[in-house]
């Protein structure tokens, strides 16, 4: 797996990652945070070749930040969830 240095970030992209571990990104998490904002661009600079290229990419990279923004989330509900053997 490559590491963060490998990625040579710019430095907006370096405050992206640091805004996004605030929040509580892994580092993996925020590596691929910035990747796929990386991915979108390099995409809309593609010429269009159907009127629904953007729109639909759009969606599909949301999709995709979605995922990713809910998992800090999801871990900490499951710090709350009851230790086997114990009652809640």
């Amino acid at each position: 797996m490559a590491r963060p240095d490998d990625y040579h970030w710019t430095e907006e992209e370096k405050a992206e990652r640091r805004r996004v571990i605030s929040v509580g990104f892994t580092e993996a998490e925020a590596d691929c945070w910035v990747l796929v904002a990386r991915a979108a661009g390099a995409f809309l600079d593609l010429p269009q070749v159907h009127p629904s290229d953007i729109p639909e990419s759009i969606l599909s990279w949301h999709d995709i930040q979605t995922r990713l923004i809910y998992r800090p989330t999801y871990r900490a509900y499951r710090e709350t969830w009851p230790k086997p053997g114990t009652q809640d």
